[in-house]
């Protein structure tokens, strides 16, 4: 596919977004990539491998009280 693609090496805590209603929306963040088998013979790229998301919504009330109790300054 023409804009098939997965997380790579530092890609960690980036953003997951997809397009609703033509307006971006963060549903995830890159965790890590699964890899069975030795490390030495580990390679990127490949079809079939699993890139392993965290949901932002499991951590909806915790983002919801921090930003609600954070000081913002906005200049």
């Amino acid at each position: 596919m023409p804009l098939e693609g997965t997380i790579g090496s530092g890609d960690s805590g980036g953003a997951v977004i997809i397009t609703r209603n033509n307006t971006p929306v963060l549903i995830g963040m890159a965790s890590w990539r699964e890899f069975d088998g030795e490390v030495e013979e580990f390679s990127f790229g490949h079809y079939g491998e699993t890139a392993v998301l965290t949901r932002i919504s499991y951590f909806n009330d915790w983002i919801t009280m921090h930003v609600e109790n954070a000081n913002v300054i906005v200049e």
